[in-house]
């Protein structure tokens, strides 16, 4: 019985090894007739093998940073002190200011006949004759006295709108010779008693207009884009309105420093204003202030002129001893050395809510705004350009109702887009353009 258990075994052995040997004959002639596993060593990946054939490199979590660095901010300098200055809103698409100049007192002659009889030149479009009447004390400026020659004179007589006749105001005396150019102080009134008042001698009041100007900037995303998930903290919606609120406000920025002339477009069926554009203040400092230096090899003497005639006050309350100088590289640049030969110093202040650099002088103190629009301008080193403006009087003035807002989701009702867009109805105005001045290269 032992005997027959041992046999079984044995057998049970035998047969397991008979069967791994045919399976693994099996194996081998199954891989000996297959190209691609007899052929083709299996490939063994190192971690670089890996990155370059992107299998890590698509599931890398990439740090975006959590913003999206902006090349600059809006450089809008100019339109930041009109906002702080005074800014009322209008109610019509013309704008108009009343100014009332006093009466001059000084005119100059143009041109003389029989001796006595002096046309006077006007003073920008207002006629010199008008600021002297009949019974006017005149002071002939530049003109030495001699033997028997008075420079004292009086108006006799006002033959034409641009004439004055004049005679000595010491009947004892004769006249002088009167040149072309000659500059007249008109000092006062004389009568002899119990006369009655001549006609009077008043100035108008003169009109400034200026149109308003529709400034519009729009950006439009798909639904899609408004609704992806990005980077960079912001939606692309919210990209676009900010890049277009940076346009905007240059937009109005540069058309209140460079607009040309004041523009009014009419339609054929109306006497309405349907497009307007405003004058720029560098247009109205060039054709209204008379106070222009304009070069084309640079005069530092002449500058210095310019600066000084143009910031003389016009009156004593203290409130044009200043100008803001929006002005380009090579001129600050000019300021800066002569103010280190000098030792006078500039210093930080905030003029109608813009920090700037000042100095002061002898009369006179000068805000210095390096505007970098400005700058790209007149990129000339070596060409000073400076506008020497007084705030004080200039106004924006924004339309009722259309001062800058955003029109939000104005697309078609079928539209599959977001469409937004901001507007601002505006316009500069400025009252007193000959306290202002320019030095502006050819």
């Amino acid at each position: 019985m032992k005997t027959k258990l041992n046999i079984n075994r044995a057998l049970m052995h035998f047969g397991f090894l008979l069967f791994q040997i045919v399976y693994f004959i099996k194996l081998h002639l199954l891989f000996a007739g297959n190209k691609v596993f007899s052929d083709t060593s299996v490939p063994i990946l190192t971690l670089n093998d890996a990155i370059s054939t992107g299998i890590i490199k698509n599931r890398l979590d990439i740090d975006m940073g959590v913003g999206i660095t902006k090349d600059r901010e809006p450089s809008t300098m100019f339109l930041h002190m009109m906002r702080n200055i005074r800014k009322v809103r209008g109610n019509t698409s013309i704008i108009r200011r009343l100014v009332h100049r006093a009466r001059p007192r000084f005119v100059t002659v143009s041109a003389v006949e029989g001796g006595d009889t002096l046309t006077i030149a006007n003073i920008g479009t207002i006629s010199g004759a008008a600021a002297v009447g009949k019974r006017f004390i005149l002071k002939l400026m530049g003109i030495t006295p001699g033997v028997g020659e008075s420079i004292d004179v009086i108006c006799v007589a006002k033959p034409a709108s641009n004439k004055i006749q004049i005679d000595t105001n010491d009947s004892t005396k004769t006249l002088p010779a009167i040149p072309v150019n000659t500059k007249i102080m008109i000092i006062g009134t004389s009568f002899p008693q119990g006369t009655e008042p001549e006609d009077p001698v008043n100035t108008k009041v003169s009109i400034v207009e200026q149109p308003t100007q529709i400034f519009k900037n729009n950006w439009k995303v798909t639904k899609t884009a408004a609704n992806e998930r990005l980077y960079g903290g912001e939606s692309e919606r919210a990209l676009r309105r900010s890049e277009n609120e940076r346009d905007h406000s240059e937009d109005l920025e540069l058309s209140g420093l460079f607009n040309g002339a004041a523009v009014y477009i009419e339609s054929d069926d109306t006497s309405n204003v349907h497009r307007g554009t405003f004058e720029g203040l560098e247009y109205n400092m060039i054709n209204r202030s008379g106070n222009v230096y304009a070069y084309n090899a640079f005069d530092e003497n002449l500058f210095k002129q310019l600066i000084f005639r143009t910031g003389k006050p016009l009156r004593i309350d203290g409130k044009q001893t200043s100008r803001v100088c929006i002005m380009n590289e090579a001129a600050m640049n000019m300021f800066w050395e002569k103010n280190q030969e000098t030792m006078n110093t500039f210093t930080e202040t905030t003029i109608f809510g813009q920090k700037v650099m000042s100095a002061q002088y002898a009369t006179l103190k000068l805000d210095f705004v390096l505007h970098p629009l400005v700058c790209q301008k007149y990129d000339d080193l070596n060409k000073p350009y400076m506008m020497l403006w007084h705030p004080r009087y200039s106004e924006e003035v924004p339309m009722n109702g259309r001062d800058t807002f955003l029109h939000a989701n104005v697309q078609a009702p079928r539209a599959d887009a977001i469409e937004d867009y901001l507007l601002t109805e505006t316009t500069f105005i400025h009252t007193l353009p000959e306290i202002n001045g320019i030095c502006i290269p050819n």
